[in-house]
């Protein structure tokens, strides 16, 4: 059996033949990535590994999703307007870069409205970083759908850490004929998935009608030398520049999936406070005793918290015992690498207290008679190490409060993806 691929009428259509039998076959479900196969060219699965749900219901999530720009923004019901003026910029990006598991497709759904062309505005979409100086606008790694006002039409584009490598407009997309006359401006449901590996496959799709529509697929593996993206772990973004014009996009939901289990993939790592106590003296008093951040560095490589524990020496004392995100301390912790790590840790000695509560993810009471609980960060989102577009990493730090005076020991098992 013989079997290619061809174009008839600006279709693109699989021809089988076998012996003196030849076959066109249709492939509006052999590429439709909703209903038939993923970039890996295996046949898609019905329950897709969340990494990321980036819904927001009833108000912002600034935990998950942060906004920086010169430009003005606002949240209102289940959506976020970003607004430009000439020379201003507004981006929304996770503050996770999602975990890429090698030979699983990854698949990222975008919703948003008012991607139409605005004259003089450049807007992006998709699964991508920059550069953290300046208006974050060089050294581009991922891939995204942009509508450029400037040169008239819609892209799907990456870059490798400021390179491009894939460019393509509209008018060249092999589905161009399902979106002619698609109006941007309305809600749009945009879905991309792709296998990594250094770049086996890219598609996009939106949904049109009943069905996701492929709109291209990129095919890279065979064609080019290098990786088609630096990274596979990347954060959504939602971009905005007025270049020349004024204009205004809105973020409305998204989230990434893996087509794969998760389970055995990681390495698993722990911090301690080491065999020497630490002495809380002052009852009622929020003192940090064990801290993890990433190296600013490696903000790429995915880390989840797994677990926690706190030891209370005396069993005539009790703590209660927090994991905060970014709480104010009296004075900054001093952080060290990890060897072999994307980690960097630090200790409390006692003195240094929390003067504001952080972004408190888990938490209970603890004493020598009491077993420590175990799956405080299972599913939650929050559990990974996060940054912001500026590269500010979140400081994960677990606290005691001492109920009576005591001495404690803590530690810290993490995930590196």
């Amino acid at each position: 059996m013989e079997e290619l691929y061809a174009e008839i009428n600006g279709e693109r259509v699989r021809v089988i033949r076998q012996g003196a039998n030849v076959v066109i076959a249709d492939l509006s479900e052999q590429d439709n990535p909703a209903v038939g196969r993923d970039a890996g060219g295996r046949v898609r699965v019905s329950q897709i590994t969340t990494l990321g749900d980036y819904k927001i219901l009833g108000a912002d999530r600034p935990m998950l999703i942060d906004t920086v720009g010169n430009g003005s923004g606002s949240y209102s019901t289940s959506k976020y307007t970003m607004s430009v003026q000439p020379g201003q910029y507004m981006i929304r990006q996770s503050r996770r870069f999602h975990p890429y598991f090698s030979g699983k497709c990854q698949v990222v759904e975008d919703t948003f409205d008012s991607f139409e062309l605005q004259s003089g505005v450049v807007k992006r979409v998709g699964y991508f970083s920059s550069s953290h100086t300046g208006t974050l606008s060089t050294n581009y790694d991922g891939y995204w759908l942009e509508s450029n006002g400037v040169s008239g039409t819609f892209y799907l584009m990456a870059h490798r850490s400021g390179v491009e490598t894939v460019s393509v407009p509209m008018e060249q997309w092999t589905g161009y004929s399902k979106v002619q006359g698609y109006n941007w401006s309305n809600f749009t449901v945009m879905l991309s998935d792709f296998l990594w590996l250094g770049g086996a496959a890219l598609n996009l799709s939106l949904k049109i009608g009943n069905e996701f529509a492929c709109l291209h697929s990129v095919e890279y593996a065979g064609k080019h030398r290098d990786v088609f993206i630096t990274s596979p772990n990347q954060p959504i973004r939602y971009e905005i520049r007025g270049i020349s014009g004024a204009g205004t996009l809105r973020d409305i939901c998204s989230q990434v999936g893996t087509e794969g289990s998760i389970a055995e993939s990681g390495l698993s790592r722990w911090v301690d406070t080491g065999a020497t106590g630490i002495s809380l003296s002052g009852v009622g008093t929020t003192y940090p005793i064990k801290a993890i951040r990433k190296n600013d560095s490696f903000r790429d490589i995915a880390v989840a918290i797994i677990d926690t524990a706190i030891f209370v020496s005396s069993a005539a004392d009790s703590i209660r015992w927090t994991l905060q995100i970014n709480p104010i301390l009296s004075a900054p912790l001093t952080y060290t690498g990890v060897t072999g790590s994307a980690v960097q840790e630090a200790s409390g000695n006692g003195t240094i207290t929390v003067t504001q509560a952080g972004f408190i993810v888990a938490g209970n009471f603890q004493s020598t008679d009491l077993i420590s609980p175990t799956d405080t960060l299972k599913q939650n989102f929050l559990s990974y190490l996060g940054s912001t577009p500026l590269n500010v990493m979140d400081e994960y730090v677990l606290c005691a409060t001492p109920i009576s005076a005591s001495t404690v020991f803590g530690g810290i098992t993490y995930k590196e993806y």
